[in-house]
């Protein structure tokens, strides 16, 4: 039953991994010394489905297994990755605490020589990295994951962690068609591993769409969800709107990125997760504002700011923005202003120039209503400037239209 289990897993088949993996762990004696791992595995493929509450007791029971039986970096391991599960649904402790309690694990997996417990970890830093915009720290801990799954002889692990090259690609300064070049690089090592080229296609749909391609980018992001949703990667299928939804926005159909994002958003709800919601909620807050329902967006907003942590550089950032928009529109316009400006600088120490150049345009709008149109052109020149280095065709043509109109006869009034 353990070996099915295990093929299971290394296919991608998440339900039938959990299972088999948990039902063979349930058959052993306490002291097994196979036990533990199977817990560890069963509870990280109940994590993926989004089973949040039995993953972290599968884990709990490994890290006990583990500790009965004296095997130290298996004990390591199964906190690690119950602290894991924390993090992502609940977040819990800083960025900063995460990454000294990661440190630490690290010191202990190193001198034990525990290869796989190490992948685990780096991968688990790779996140914190992520979660905090720092994508070329977070590249770096990706790597060193790829490095101890290889002396670790985990194929799968190292499959796994592949698909966070080309997110990262996506997100951090290189070009577009750069990280266009590295996915399909991506797609041809991970070739059979289904929900590597899920998740490698997902951030191709976000590079394709920044270049005008929005038919590609439809058709990668839907087969993206699609492999995701078949597969029982439900966790991983509800994040698929932070892409899906920045396609849509950037081809323009407002409606069909609402959409998208307010079905994971529900999805991310339900499940109870706390740390990936918040983001979800500041895009979609965003889209409402565009659509005109600025109620709605103040109300999404509100979410997100409480649900972020406060070392979450992009949902501070995001729910910054919108509401000082809104407030903008309701005439509050000095409160707007420094609001809007706490947005872009905490981005502003990010390497995401598609995240700050989307800040700064949310600035010009404020400033644009306030009628300071110096100011506004100042920001939405920064901003094309930031679009074009990340080679975002889409947005720094809308910035120059935005630049355009702030440098023609007048400005709107405010409307209250």
């Amino acid at each position: 039953m353990s070996s099915t289990g295990y093929r299971a897993l290394a296919r991608g088949d998440l339900h039938a991994a959990a299972g088999l993996l948990g039902r063979a762990a349930a058959l052993l004696p306490d002291e097994d010394p196979s036990r533990p791992r199977l817990l560890l595995h069963a509870g990280e493929a109940l994590f993926e489905q989004g089973e949040f509450s039995e993953a972290g007791a599968k884990l709990g029971g490994a890290a006990d297994a583990a500790a009965a039986i004296g095997d130290r970096g298996l004990e390591t391991t199964a906190r690690m990755s119950r602290r894991q599960l924390r993090y992502a649904t609940e977040g819990g402790g800083t960025d900063e605490q995460v990454e000294e309690e990661l440190e630490a694990a690290i010191a202990t997996l190193e001198e034990i020589g525990d290869q796989d417990g190490l992948a685990r970890a780096c991968r688990f830093l790779a996140d914190v990295r992520w979660a905090g915009c720092r994508y070329g720290a977070a590249e770096e801990a990706a790597l060193r994951t790829i490095e101890h799954a290889r002396l670790a002889g985990d194929r799968v692990m190292e499959l796994r962690i592949l698909p966070a090259l080309a997110a990262l690609a996506l997100w951090g300064p290189m070009t577009a068609p750069h990280a266009l070049a590295l996915c399909e690089g991506v797609l041809e090592e991970a070739a059979g591993d289904r929900r590597a080229e899920a998740l490698t296609l997902r951030a191709m749909a976000h590079l394709e769409a920044m270049l005008g391609r929005f038919d590609q980018a439809r058709e990668r992001y839907r087969r993206s969800r699609a492999t995701l949703e078949e597969l029982g990667w439900t966790f991983q299928a509800a994040l698929t709107s932070i892409n899906s939804g920045a396609v849509e926005v950037l081809a323009g159909d407002l409606s069909a990125a609402e959409a998208e994002l307010r079905t994971d958003f529900l999805t991310l709800e339900r499940m109870g997760e706390r740390n990936f919601i918040s983001t979800t909620a500041g895009f979609l807050a965003d889209v409402l504002y565009q659509l005109g329902r600025y109620a709605e967006a103040q109300q999404l907003s509100s979410i997100s700011e409480e649900v972020a942590a406060l070392d979450d550089v992009s949902s501070q950032s995001l729910w910054r923005c919108v509401r000082a928009k809104v407030m903008a529109r309701e005439g509050r316009l000095d409160e707007a202003e420094a609001l809007a400006r706490d947005g872009v600088s905490i981005i502003g120490g990010s390497d995401d120039p598609n995240s700050r150049g989307n800040a700064l345009m949310d600035l010009a709008e404020v400033l644009r209503l306030a009628g300071k149109r110096d100011e506004a052109v100042a920001a939405a020149k920064e901003s094309a400037e930031l679009f074009a280095q990340k080679g975002n065709v889409v947005s720094a043509g809308r910035a120059r239209a935005v630049l355009g109109e702030l440098t023609g006869p007048g400005l709107p009034t405010p409307r209250r």
